[in-house]
């Protein structure tokens, strides 16, 4: 049987076996990294691999150079790939498992630390071509259905791409998106009306999600993904982008709920849960260098009207979750307009909103006083305070008119936020009129 040579002993004539070019100065780092491997012909340390961990294996290749190269050309090979696979292949066949997933992205989330840290010495590219590679070969071996393996993917590359630097961030970006063919179907859903290709749109969101936008604990990467998607294209393509990304959709049907945030009230707790995909992403973009209050207002502005106008209700839910700041801006924007109706029919849902969510009435006061001193002028002021109690009365009126079990609830909500709010304030004055005496 033909052995073969072990990088390990190769050495320079002039070198000693730690490969220091002085023969009397002995090298004191080098040597115990390699300890007696150097002896070990390459399949017997090939063994020694096949009895260790994939976290253990990612530590042995930052040792040397030469072990890197080692651990890559293991996990390169079929039989080293199988060592780590195997029992996920029998967990796999397993139906009763409920925790199958969370398994296999653990295991993914091992391998992608286990790439990173054997390929960084190697340049950019070949890292991204030997990732290719390798998850070409697991995929091969587990078999595994679209959704798992883009959640699997997604795993091992926010593991693998974690800590890069923008612009490598950028050309892996690139990679994977030419990699999966995304933009293609991207073009064609942003040219196209909502709806008219829905399995490309359905597709496209769990594309960008489960691979770029999905498993990541740091806003700098969510920020860095979302700017690398949103950016090449017009604003309007952007507001349509974040609504296939966050929107309503039916996993089932595999459909996006274009619709659903015109048409239709969500349920609290689904509501909630898109809503809250959408805030920290406008979040992570308003603390993004590149995009400045006023791109981030005018996204909002579009996705509010994407792809038709939202509901109040619905706005309300998603400016609260956005925060004070974006909040503030996007009423104050409305408000230079000269639209205090629709400032003030906000006002009244958010108090709806804090009322019901057990929240704090002061902190929309704030936000009332806040947007007030913003204004330019004093008749504008006095145009908003009057059309906040003036919505109240009318809503009122309207709500009264009306018995239905559904809008009696309407009318409870809107008579107690309208009784808290009004609590605050009196505190609030009573509060300047202590300090003024």
């Amino acid at each position: 049987m033909k052995v073969t040579r072990n990088p390990l002993k190769t050495k320079h004539p002039q070198q000693d076996s730690c490969g220091c070019s002085h023969p009397h100065k002995r090298c004191r780092f080098q040597a115990p990294v390699v300890g007696y491997l150097h002896m070990l012909p390459n399949e017997l340390i090939f063994k020694i691999f096949h009895l260790t961990s994939a976290e253990d294996l990612s530590r042995v290749s930052i040792t040397s150079v030469t072990l890197s190269q080692l651990v890559r050309s293991y996990i390169s090979c079929n039989n080293g790939l199988r060592h780590f696979l195997t029992k996920y292949i029998l967990l796999l066949k397993d139906r009763n498992k409920d925790d199958k997933d969370i398994r296999l992205w653990d295991l993914f989330k091992r391998l992608g630390l286990l790439l990173k840290r054997s390929t960084f010495l190697l340049p950019t590219r070949e890292r991204l071509m030997m990732m290719g590679r390798f998850v070409t070969k697991v995929y091969a071996i587990l078999q595994l259905e679209v959704l798992q393996n883009l959640q699997c993917f997604g795993h091992l590359y926010g593991k693998f791409t974690r800590g890069w630097s923008e612009k490598e961030c950028r050309l892996a970006f690139l990679t994977v998106m030419e990699y999966f063919k995304i933009k293609p179907k991207l073009v064609a859903v942003l040219s196209s009306s909502p709806g008219t290709f829905p399995k490309a749109e359905y597709e496209t969101r769990c594309l960008l999600r489960h691979v770029f936008l999905t498993g990541y604990t740091q806003v700098y990467d969510l920020q860095t993904y979302l700017d690398l998607i949103l950016k090449p294209y017009p604003l309007v393509h952007q507001a349509k982008i974040l609504y296939l990304l966050y929107g309503p959709a039916d996993s089932k049907r595999g459909v996006i709920g274009w619709y659903q945030m015109s048409e239709a009230l969500l349920d609290a707790r689904r509501s909630m849960h898109h809503f809250s995909g959408m805030a920290i992403a406008l979040k992570s973009l308003y603390s993004h260098p590149a995009w400045t209050e006023g791109s981030v207002n005018s996204v909002l502005k579009e996705l509010s009207d994407c792809p038709q106008e939202w509901t109040t209700l619905n706005m309300a839910k998603l400016l609260i979750l956005c925060g004070e700041d974006i909040c503030f801006n996007f009423l104050v924007s409305i408000a230079l307009n000269g639209k205090m109706r629709e400032v003030a029919n906000i006002f009244v849902t958010l108090s709806m909103i804090i009322k019901e969510e057990d929240l704090q009435m002061k902190w929309l006061l704030n936000l009332v006083y806040k947007v007030c001193r913003a204004l330019k002028n004093t008749h504008d002021v006095h145009s908003l305070l009057n059309a906040i109690p003036e919505l109240y009365k009318d809503l009122t009126v309207e709500l009264q008119e009306v018995p239905d079990a559904e809008n009696y609830l309407n009318f409870a909500d809107l008579a107690e936020s309208q009784a808290e709010l009004l609590r605050e304030l009196l505190h609030h004055s009573y509060k300047m009129n202590r300090l003024s005496l």
